[in-house]
């Protein structure tokens, strides 16, 4: 059963990583009808606004209570992330709160050896508000991707790329709920974690592959190359005998490999803030792709799995 400490910081953790990436989510959402789908345009702007209300509340609860190391982990912001949300403006037209992002690169760790009431009150009913508009961001994605599939509407985003968001939020709204229920993590926590971010990080190089001009054959095969090596770990992790010995290695490999893929996405985002890359998706997808790359990384290292 989670103490009151881990379940303010598993709460917190939770929050602000995936709080921000659906509320990206909901803005490519948007962005990728054409009008005569304003219906949709504006349900995926109204759950964008619902996340950043949520993130409001979130950011000052958490400033002075996370550990220094998930801080300065770039799970929750990168450099990148305030560039790519001014360009996304420019580009598309729209508003993004970026004193948001201010606020959480401006983030301080600390660690709140009271826990009031009060707080766990906060934060109980910010879980549950989080965990209610999740599903039905889930529902909303499950229902666009129904309807692509049999013609209904268009959209600029991949069925891939919602299929990857129902996932992502299903990972997010169940964790939550578990620690709702002040359940530990199961011990096969980090084994499953490793092979379902494994999965992320290959669909991840799918859709760098699908979403890059043509030209850009550098850019198209280095996705390709690391698909491959994201897919080969995905093996291990599923066929494999995973003992400690198995595990310590597969962890150690994917580490190395995944330092690799962050240097790559970061030069991707670089190329795409001075105009040297071209994608048909907005920018703030890939700074998405690059917190969920450093939070994997996170994991990896062991600094917390939550496992308690």
């Amino acid at each position: 059963m989670l103490s009151d400490a881990l379940y303010v910081q598993q709460s917190l953790i939770n929050n602000l990583f995936y709080l921000k990436t659906l509320h990206k989510f909901c803005l490519n959402i948007q962005l990728s009808f054409f009008q005569n789908n304003e219906s949709y345009i504006e349900v995926a702007e109204g759950m964008a606004k619902r996340y950043e209300e949520l993130r409001e509340k979130l950011i000052p609860i958490a400033n002075n209570r996370l550990p220094k190391e998930i801080i300065e982990s770039d799970s929750f912001v990168t450099n990148y992330s305030l560039d790519c949300e001014l360009l996304t403006e420019k580009l598309f037209g729209i508003d993004i709160n970026t004193n948001l992002t201010t606020e959480e690169m401006n983030l301080e760790p600390g660690n709140d050896e009271n826990i009031s009431q009060e707080l766990l009150d906060q934060i109980h009913q910010l879980n549950e508000d989080a965990i209610e508009l999740t599903r039905n961001f889930i529902d909303f994605c499950k229902y666009l991707l129904d309807n692509m599939k049999q013609s209904n509407i268009f959209s600029y985003l991949y069925p891939l790329i919602y299929t990857y968001m129902i996932e992502e939020a299903s990972l997010y709204a169940n964790d939550l709920y578990r620690i709702q229920q002040r359940d530990s993590a199961d011990p096969t926590f980090v084994v499953n974690y490793e092979y379902w971010f494994s999965t992320s990080m290959k669909q991840a190089c799918q859709f760098i592959i699908g979403l890059s001009d043509p030209e850009q054959t550098s850019i198209i095969t280095n996705a390709d190359n690391y698909r491959k090596i994201f897919a080969e770990q995905m093996k291990r992790y599923k066929e494999g005998n995973i003992t400690p010995e198995i595990q310590q290695l597969l962890n150690e490999e994917s580490i190395e490999q995944l330092q690799g893929f962050i240097s790559f996405l970061t030069k991707i985002i670089e190329g795409i803030l001075d105009q040297t890359y071209y994608f048909i998706i907005a920018p703030i997808f890939f700074d998405n792709l690059l917190t969920e790359a450093y939070y994997f990384l996170y994991l990896l290292k062991g600094t917390s799995y939550g496992i308690q």
